[in-house]
């Protein structure tokens, strides 16, 4: 849910630095309903963007479970600290926050 949020915020970000009406962009977002569709229309929308490059190949290896979770199943397995880096690594990296 933290990288939904994340993607979410980039795109508010993003409008606001163009400036531009954000909401057909939260729309396609919205439209999405696993994360990785999710990532693929931030990918859309700014193609290229170095933060989604950054975030990208942090939090791919975890997509899967990350959405399975988000709609209430349980782990496959014990969540690892690791997981958790990657995950404040990834919002990080697509926030552009150190």
């Amino acid at each position: 849910m933290a990288l939904d949020d994340a993607l979410r915020r980039f795109v508010l970000q993003q409008a606001l630095l163009a400036p531009r009406d954000p909401e057909p962009d939260l729309a396609r977002l919205d439209g999405a309903m696993a994360t990785r569709d999710r990532l693929a229309a931030v990918h859309q929308l700014h193609p290229g963007h170095p933060q989604i490059a950054a975030a990208e190949p942090i939090v791919e290896p975890h997509l899967n479970g990350w959405n399975r979770a988000a709609h209430g199943n349980p782990p496959t397995s014990p969540v690892e600290l690791t997981e958790i880096d990657a995950a404040d690594a990834g919002c990080r990296a697509l926030l552009g926050i150190s």
